[in-house]
């Protein structure tokens, strides 16, 4: 087989060791047993590569860049599969009438920020917090997210393109129609549609879609929103959900408490877990203080009317509504105060970081990949290093398990939802910093990092949190929508029926009737 896949691909096929050595740092301290990596330069090369696994029973994990931090970065779910890396796969086509651009799997929200503006194209792109090397394509089919007009990635998507795993190539209905350009303004097709197969699906591999693009507004505001108490919080999700379904220029809201900004700006030293030591936290009050953020995306008028009817309707709240004009003089005002009168005060320091964090959000509303948001990953190492476009968390030996469960959005939700994550995050000797970002008005995702200094008793320390994390939000009606890759077997341990993996194993047969690709991944 290694010498069949050295035919196919020469140099481009890199055996186990030298395989592992590449692409075997995990943030969650993972390891797995590789069979090899082959990197794909043409995605006709995918094919091939199907149909010489399914007649070794040879597993296949794709990746479009292997930077999923947090979740198993690139490694897969069981031992001994071939990495698929697409990351060489850098195509983009631009398509005028129908504002989208087709993307390759390899091609990374920088790719496409240099794409837009060489050509002098006015759009966003649909950024998230995996900087400018982030995938565009791997990011969606994992179910990523941002703070762009298109929040959720992968409805963003249409007219896919790859093979599934029997060897035959994916199809659009539209575009079988003769209708190519009304498959990329169309995601939805007409009929029977499998494009829904492939969102945290192990069913075929994407060399290529469609992405619809949104206009850069150049009256796009930032709401930064500090609540009075918890209760006003709590209380105020549920008003801002509802106030997402009937302001359309609104999109997501996201929400951090305390803990989680300071471990940001690199001004909380967190704890090692594995120093059993939990005084801390048991000594801070049950009380936690959040800070929200919202975009508003429109012409003047619709997004200054929106600011004051959010302003009318929240009880309990500071706002401000800053527009990108306002945000890049709060920038420039940062950097002209002196760092000498900045170390005599600390309240004025602490007022320089706070001011900072709001003017770096501008990245947010001019859909500007940036590296400031990997700036967590590294929170356990003091003094906190600086960050740069080339910052690798797994690479770099940082410690770090993403816990993303869905949260009901009314006051007992979400109180309930953050008390128990809470609870079980210093239990086990973590800190707790929590996150909960507006999804629809009906339901929001929690986002909590189990950041640690790594060692082998802190990653064993990390994942037996994350299992009772999944276990304990599971049972109580508030499951993860996206799991790390030691973590699958558990959700599905914790079915109360068993339909869906028969439906699941249904599908398989008829698309990957060998199970080739990605097994284990959400089975």
């Amino acid at each position: 087989m290694s010498l069949q896949l050295y035919q196919l691909f020469r140099h481009r096929f890199i055996p186990g060791a030298a395989a592992l050595q590449h692409y075997g740092a995990d943030t969650g301290g993972a390891q797995r047993a590789l069979y090899g990596a082959v990197r794909i330069s043409q995605p006709q090369e995918v094919a091939a590569l199907i149909g010489l696994a399914r007649c070794h029973g040879l597993a296949l994990w794709p990746i479009c860049g292997g930077r999923n931090f947090g979740y198993g970065t690139a490694l897969p779910v069981r031992d001994g599969a071939l990495i698929v890396d697409l990351s060489g796969l850098k195509g983009m086509q631009f398509h005028a009438e129908s504002h989208t651009v087709t993307v390759e799997a390899g091609v990374t929200q920088g790719d496409l920020q240099h794409f837009l503006a060489s050509n002098r194209l006015p759009y966003l792109v649909p950024t998230t917090g995996a900087g400018p090397h982030g995938s565009l394509i791997g990011n969606a089919l994992d179910g990523g997210y941002g703070m762009t007009p298109v929040p959720d990635h992968f409805d963003g998507l249409s007219h896919f393109q790859g093979y599934w795993g029997n060897g035959s190539p994916m199809s659009d209905p539209l575009a079988e129609l003769a209708s190519p350009d009304m498959a990329r303004r169309w995601p939805a097709g007409i009929g029977m549609n499998p494009r829904s197969l492939l969102r945290q699906g192990n069913l075929g591999i994407v060399t290529a879609a469609t992405l619809q693009l949104a206009p850069r507004q150049p009256h796009a505001r930032l709401i930064a929103i500090r609540w009075d108490s918890e209760q006003a919080f709590e209380k105020g999700m549920e008003t801002l959900a509802g106030l997402q379904e009937v302001i359309p220029a609104m999109t997501s809201v996201y929400s951090v408490n305390k803990e989680r900004l300071q471990a940001t700006n690199g001004q909380l030293a967190l704890r090692d877990p594995s120093m059993q030591c939990a005084a801390r936290h048991e000594a801070q009050p049950a009380r936690q203080e959040f800070i929200s953020m919202a975009t508003i995306f429109g012409p003047r008028h619709a997004t200054a009317g929106a600011c004051k009817d959010i302003r009318r309707q929240l009880e309990g709240a500071r706002l401000l509504c800053l527009s990108r004009g306002q945000l890049a003089l709060l920038g420039r005002l940062c950097g002209m105060l002196p760092a000498g009168l900045l170390s005599r005060s600390e309240r004025l320091a602490r007022l320089h970081r706070n001011a900072r964090s709001l003017a770096s959000a501008l990245a947010l509303l001019d859909g500007t990949p940036s590296h400031e948001f990997l700036k967590l990953a590294y929170a356990a190492r003091q003094p906190a290093p600086q960050v740069h476009a080339g910052s690798d968390p797994a690479k770099d030996g940082q410690g770090i398990l993403w816990f993303a469960p869905l949260i009901p959005l009314t006051p007992s939700g979400v109180r309930g939802g953050m008390a128990l994550i809470r609870g079980i995050l210093v239990r086990h000797g973590f800190d707790a910093l929590l996150a909960l970002t507006i999804r629809n008005p009906r339901a929001g995702i929690a986002t909590i990092p189990l950041i640690f200094p790594k060692t082998q008793e802190n990653a064993r320390r990390a994942h037996a949190c994350y299992q009772e994390l999944v276990t304990a939000c599971t049972q109580a009606g508030m499951p993860p929508y996206r799991l790390n890759i030691e973590s699958m077997a558990t959700l599905a341990g914790l079915r109360v029926a068993g339909e869906h993996p028969r439906l699941h194993a249904c599908l398989k047969a008829a698309l990957d009737p060998d199970d080739i690709i990605a097994p284990g991944r959400y089975g």
